[in-house]
């Protein structure tokens, strides 16, 4: 998390304070949830899996129903988080440049000539740049991996949930093709003032 990074420089705290309160906010929501939403994912993943692997004749409308909401759900605050996630790594890319764009001036300043103490002093500056540099690429790509790892789950939460919503219109009798049918009407109708608009 960038609001722990231990790298000491009023320089450098000036970077990361360029993280909003929204940023910061998503990152905070992104570093308690994350983990959660992804084991909810899998669940419901596994759960899906389990439904449409029985070979049973009847299947119960309103278990594998459940199911379905549950896994839309799931999704849905997944989703949320994934934005969250979004925000962070934009602010996390904000910093970058910042960091870049303070070393750049640094690096100039040192091919001056400086007295001895103030020379020193920039190369200190400069190596806790290098330092939060580094520090904030690492959390970049770690965060970036874990939303790569839920987005695949998401992905295939989605895949397992649209085979569910097949089964149940196929497979749970007149009530399942009724249901099924109805969810259509309400996907289309959603979908409608969508596609009107862009056109």
């Amino acid at each position: 998390m960038w609001i722990l990074l231990p790298i000491a420089g009023l320089i450098v705290a000036g970077i990361a304070a360029l993280a909003s309160n929204e940023e910061t906010e998503a990152r905070h929501n992104w570093e308690d949830k994350h983990r959660q939403v992804g084991d909810e994912v899998r669940h419901h993943r596994q759960g899906i899996e389990s439904h449409l692997a029985q070979s049973r004749q009847a299947y119960d409308f309103y278990t594998l129903n459940e199911a379905y909401y549950a896994s839309f759900r799931a999704a849905d605050s997944a989703y949320v988080l994934l934005r969250d996630c979004k925000t962070s790594l934009g602010a996390l890319k904000k910093m970058l440049a910042a960091t870049d764009q303070k070393r750049y001036e640094l690096k100039a300043e040192l091919q001056q000539q400086w007295p001895g103490a103030s020379k020193a002093e920039k190369i200190a500056e400069l190596r806790n740049l290098t330092q939060f540099k580094m520090a904030v690429e690492k959390d970049f790509g770690d965060m970036l991996e874990q939303k790569r790892a839920l987005y695949e789950e998401v992905a295939r939460l989605n895949q397992q949930t649209e085979a569910l919503k097949k089964t149940i219109g196929e497979r749970c009798g007149s009530k399942g093709q009724l249901w099924h049918c109805n969810l259509q009407q309400r996907v289309a109708a959603r979908r409608a003032p969508r596609y009107a608009a862009s056109a």
